[in-house]
């Protein structure tokens, strides 16, 4: 892509995000407090099975797509909400194939299997975002990014509590972080940007922790940016979020 036709894209995504209609992550605080008082116990427990009642009502996505392939992917949901503390968010997975390492040595390799993700900004243009990737085992790759790919692995998301299932039809990620998490990088308070992706491999793809068939991934988006080669590291991906008060 020349300079000219990314910056025009760029440009256009610009103008299309600033009329977007944020996604609201809902308030469930009240909720939440009645639950608890009914319950005599936590409002969520964090196990990857979202069997509580509050997970009906959270803000749900599930119109994720393959923009670099013509087909349907397996069914990918997210959903998320809030409480007076803390940021809670899950995804339900089918997938026919799980591909996993049972054990594995650094966090990075997390990147080389089926995995889900979420990436963060208070900027459009991604002068600084936030990445959280989690295999369907619940590991964790997380770290801080500039565009255009340069990372740092050096950050970590502070108090954050995941869980998964694995079960015969995929897998579920449940987890919850403080909201303080979200002020010390400056979001919440006001309009953020989020990216909602998943990776979803074949036993084709990798032997061990070493992907042989790059181009057999499947990169499922929630947002298509209309480009002609996989990337979840630009702003054409990312879409207007808000945290209900």
């Amino acid at each position: 892509m020349t300079y000219l036709v990314r910056s025009i894209a760029l440009l256009t995504f610009i103008i299309v995000s600033a009329n977007a209609k944020p996604l609201v992550i809902v308030n469930l605080t009240e909720k939440a407090s009645a639950q608890q008082n009914q319950s005599n116990s936590t409002t969520t427990n964090i196990d990857g099975k979202l069997t509580e009642p509050l997970w009906q009502k959270a803000t749900k996505v599930d119109n994720f797509s393959l923009p670099w392939r013509k087909h349907i992917p397996q069914a990918t949901v997210f959903k998320s909400f809030i409480d007076d503390k803390d940021f809670y968010f899950a995804f339900q997975v089918n997938d026919n194939e799980i591909v996993i390492q049972e054990n594995i040595s650094d966090e990075i390799d997390v990147a080389s299997q089926d995995r889900v993700e979420i990436f963060i900004s208070k900027h459009h243009d991604l002068s600084v975002y936030y990445c959280i990737e989690i295999d369907a085992k619940g590991r964790v790759l997380d770290y801080k990014a500039k565009i255009y790919r340069q990372f740092d692995q050096s950050w970590q998301l502070d108090q954050l509590n995941i869980a998964s299932t694995i079960n015969e039809n995929g897998y579920t990620i449940e987890g919850k972080f403080p909201l303080s998490e979200l002020a010390k990088i400056g979001l919440g308070e006001n309009q953020f940007y989020i990216g909602l992706f998943r990776a979803d491999y074949s036993s084709s793809t990798v032997v061990g922790s070493s992907i042989i068939k790059k181009s057999d991934i499947q990169w499922i988006s929630w947002i298509n940016p209309n480009i002609a080669q996989p990337d979840f590291h630009i702003p054409e991906v990312f879409h207007p979020a808000v945290l209900s008060k």
